[in-house]
């Protein structure tokens, strides 16, 4: 139990300690600074190609607008159906939409990955 405590205590700490550094800049910044800048926000922490593949792993790739019907926008590895067998049928990577870039899936029997 101290152990669970422990470790969420620290991912607190790791997710909070980023948004510490970029506090200071924005609250020092004159209104006309931040009028002038304001034409493209982004979140902080979240602009490094890095940070946008992680978050990316973490949501799971989506399955795109050429994917079989019952998957479209669906998560990759979701169920989609119940084979004639009683397993579950799960939809299934087989490439890339040209439409979207996203994932093109297929509901599939067997494991997901």
């Amino acid at each position: 139990m101290k152990l669970g405590i422990t470790l969420l205590l620290l991912a607190a700490v790791l997710l909070i300690a980023p948004l510490q550094s970029h506090a200071a800049p924005l609250a020092s910044a004159a209104p006309s600074q931040c009028a002038a800048n304001s034409s493209a926000p982004e979140l902080p922490g979240f602009s490094t190609p890095a940070s946008k593949s992680l978050l990316k792993a973490i949501i799971g790739p989506k399955c795109g607008s050429c994917s079989q019907s019952i998957c479209v926008g669906g998560k990759v590895a979701s169920i989609c159906g119940i084979a004639g067998s009683g397993l579950y049928e799960y939809c299934g990577d087989v490439g890339i939409c040209p439409a979207d870039g996203l994932t093109q899936c297929s509901c599939k029997t067997g494991a997901p990955y």
